[in-house]
């Protein structure tokens, strides 16, 4: 099953590739004429690379899914299944194991580098990268952690760890770094470069370590990408950031206008409740009114009823009926 962490040629952005395929061009300094392991190979394009300049160059992966892509594609090399804390080779056998951003997955990395050292000769050279621990916590590593990576290193930890194995040790800073290029269409693919100062290791993007039994020479070495002009694309780039800036812009106008729209219509739709707010309260006090009304109408009624009643049961009024004299209450509906 192939990973985020797996690159395949032509679907990673250049930036990725050229961080993982220049490891395999630094490495093919050491491979010339050589025997070569590349340990956590992946789909193997590194490993081909590095048959291009070997004697033999071998690649193993745990992930079968890899290797049936390596095998079918590479030709040149060969592939092996195999797990990066048990080599699938002899004690002593190769002369250089290339490591490259895989001893960072394993829990139990430090059997991986005595796992280099079994299996090199006695000139035998391990190379083995490693990401920058400090550089990613600080760059918030895509504001995530890795979770396929299970053991960061930083500068010091890194070197103490290839120490206790091998006796040579020699740490090197992979940064991404602009430089300027004089070359033409005659021009050789390799040449001589010039490097100003040394840089700021513990503060490198990637560790490249180069272990040994022995002291060797170590070269500088500057990967150049087949790109066009570095200026021309920045500035292809400005262009295209100020289009979509444009863009924004245009859109965040069209956002706040719509807001406007929406917030009168807010407006306008609160001012109408209100108004029905106070034309429903003006209706309760009507009706509150009316009833009251109605209320001190029925006290006066009652109370005139009651008049009526003490008039007809009144003895001056009874006396007048019988001489016929006084008002006839007696035929008043009630």
């Amino acid at each position: 099953m192939f990973t985020g962490e797996r690159v395949t040629p032509g679907e990673v952005e250049p930036d990725l590739w050229n961080e993982h395929v220049s490891r395999y061009h630094f490495a093919a300094l050491f491979a010339e004429g050589k025997s070569v392991l590349d340990a956590g190979c992946g789909i193997g394009y590194g490993t081909a690379l590095l048959a291009s300049h070997a004697a033999e160059a071998v690649g193993f992966d745990i992930s079968p899914d890899a290797l049936s892509y390596a095998a079918a594609n590479y030709p040149t090399a060969r592939f092996l299944a195999g797990s990066a804390i048990a080599f699938p080779v002899p004690d002593h056998s190769v002369d250089l194991v290339t490591v490259f951003e895989v001893i960072e997955h394993l829990p139990d990395w430090q059997a991986l580098i005595e796992e280099a050292h079994r299996v090199l000769n006695q000139q035998g050279v391990l190379i083995v990268s490693t990401p920058n621990k400090p550089y990613y916590s600080e760059t918030g590593a895509e504001a995530r952690p890795n979770p396929l990576q299970v053991h960061e290193f930083e500068l010091e930890g890194f070197e103490e760890a290839l120490g206790r194995v091998f006796p040579f040790v020699r740490i090197l800073a992979q940064n991404h770094q602009e430089c300027i290029l004089f070359t033409g269409e005659q021009s050789a693919q390799s040449g001589l470069s010039f490097t100003g100062a040394a840089p700021d290791l513990a503060n490198a993007h990637f560790f490249i370590a180069v272990c040994a039994r022995q002291p060797i020479e170590i070269p500088s070495f500057t990967y150049v990408p087949s790109i066009a002009n570095l200026l021309r694309e920045r500035e292809h780039s400005i262009r295209s950031l100020n289009a979509e800036l444009h863009a924004a812009r245009l859109e965040h106008a069209t956002l706040l206008e719509a807001h406007r729209r929406l917030q009168e219509e807010l407006d306008r739709q609160n001012s109408w409740a209100r108004s029905l707010d106070r034309e429903v309260d003006c209706t309760r006090t009507d009706l509150s009114l009316t009833r009251v009304e109605r209320t001190l109408a029925r006290a006066e009624l009652d109370h005139l009823k009651q008049e009526r009643n003490l008039i007809q049961s009144s003895r001056w009024l009874r006396l007048g009926r019988t001489f016929n004299l006084g008002p006839d209450l007696t035929n008043r509906s009630s």
